[in-house]
């Protein structure tokens, strides 16, 4: 509000300055008026059009200053009478003053502006050092998409084994924190239920970018639900730092991610995780004996027993055998 108030002040102090002030002013309010509703923005850029009309009406208030404080030298410089007593009074020391006014406003101006470079500068200097949340990530969107894509395009492409593979990065529902994006302090865990915004997915556009600088991946999709269709794709999942870590194709990789959710606490997404898996790998009695572990955890021990029965039924008695033994001992009624 402080802007307004000056910019007021002196449109109505200069009547000569009053339009380029208005026209400013008029300029900075309503290119702000689009971008208003938009709550939960924080890029800069869309104060571009808005400060042009800003700096016109900066513009003329400077002016209407410079121009007062040159007027007042004047009215108030000395004026001396001739020899004559009927010529009429002249300012005989008027120019000195006025010139003194025009360098003190100068100098105001100078000062004023090395105060707003000091301040962009610090303000510059934190905004690069503010990381969102407790990630190694910039919190400027620009820098940040920067390091996003170095990190997760190195590593990702580092790993990739076949001369032709489809990849699905798979992120369960849960993972991270809410993150504000305007101050970049956590605000509590992810809400269940609610959309994500996934930085990395975000920045390499859906996995275009991954494409673009590595030719033998033919397809990218970032997925929250794992399904069967993604069978045959090589998996991926978001590490720490914006790393790609490869999780693999095969049902060993599969359950070996699946036990990890599982042991992290992950209970409903590794549930929904092994469910989809055990319809992708149906003979595979690792990802069954780890999907009847997942429902007994959460709260469906007769189907929990329904799966281990499927794991013992006709197989040699081996340790994954003996683990479902002992789910089926822990969840008799």
């Amino acid at each position: 509000m402080w802007p307004l108030l000056a910019f007021a002040l002196a449109a109505m102090l200069s009547p000569g300055r009053r339009g380029v002030i208005l026209f400013g002013c008029a300029w900075w309010l309503l290119s702000l008026l689009p971008v208003l509703p938009l709550l939960a923005h924080s890029y800069g850029h869309y104060l571009y059009a808005p400060m042009a009309g800003f700096a016109l009406a900066c513009a003329g208030t400077l002016e209407a200053l410079a121009a007062g404080m040159t007027g007042r030298a004047a009215r108030s410089g000395g004026v001396g009478r001739t020899g004559d007593p009927g010529r009429p009074r002249v300012a005989a020391r008027a120019e000195p003053p006025a010139r003194a006014a025009r360098w003190a406003t100068t100098a105001a101006f100078l000062a004023l502006a090395l105060a707003f470079a000091a301040r962009s500068e610090f303000l510059i200097r934190v905004r690069a050092g503010a990381r969102l949340g407790e990630t190694p990530f910039a919190l400027d969107p620009f820098t940040r998409k920067m390091e996003v894509a170095q990190r997760s395009v190195a590593s990702l492409t580092a790993q990739v084994d076949r001369s032709h593979d489809s990849v699905v990065v798979f992120v369960p529902p849960g993972f991270g924190q809410a993150v504000s994006r305007a101050s970049g302090s956590v605000v509590g865990p992810t809400p269940s239920g609610t959309s994500q915004y996934d930085v990395v997915a975000d920045v390499l556009g859906g996995g275009l970018a991954l494409r673009l600088f590595e030719p033998r991946i033919d397809s990218v999709t970032f997925v929250s639900h794992w399904s069967p269709a993604y069978r045959n794709f090589t998996m991926f999942t978001e590490g720490a730092a914006g790393h790609m870590e490869k999780i693999g194709r095969s049902p060993h990789a599969h359950a070996t991610f699946a036990s990890a959710l599982l042991d992290a606490g992950f209970l409903v997404p590794a549930r929904d995780y092994l469910d989809a898996l055990v319809r992708a790998f149906p003979r595979d009695r690792m990802v069954r004996l780890l999907f009847a572990a997942a429902l007994a955890q959460t709260g469906d021990p007769g189907n929990a027993r329904a799966q281990a029965q499927l794991v013992v039924a006709g197989a040699p008695p081996d340790t994954i055998s003996a683990m479902a033994q002992r789910l089926l001992s822990r969840t008799a009624k």
